[in-house]
């Protein structure tokens, strides 16, 4: 069975087949998954950059993780 091939354009619809056995046999690179789902390129690398949301709740999560780098325990003692 032969693995169907994309067209050159952007369409959601691009490369499917009406036979669910392709759905295995697909391996899409990821050029061809990116333009299937409309992903573009991020503009700033400080997209990328930040923390967790400040209007979260203040679990000890942050902490609990330095306290376990520095010491290897989840222990507060």
């Amino acid at each position: 069975m032969a693995v169907p091939k994309l067209k050159d354009d952007s369409s959601p619809q691009a490369g499917r087949s009406s036979n669910p056995d392709d759905y295995w046999n697909y391996n899409p690179t990821f050029e061809e998954l990116a333009r299937q789902q409309g992903v573009r390129p991020a503009e700033h690398f400080e997209d990328f950059a930040g923390g967790w949301p400040e209007d979260e709740i203040d679990d000890g999560f942050e902490e609990a993780l330095e306290r376990f780098r520095r010491t290897g325990s989840w222990d507060e003692a």
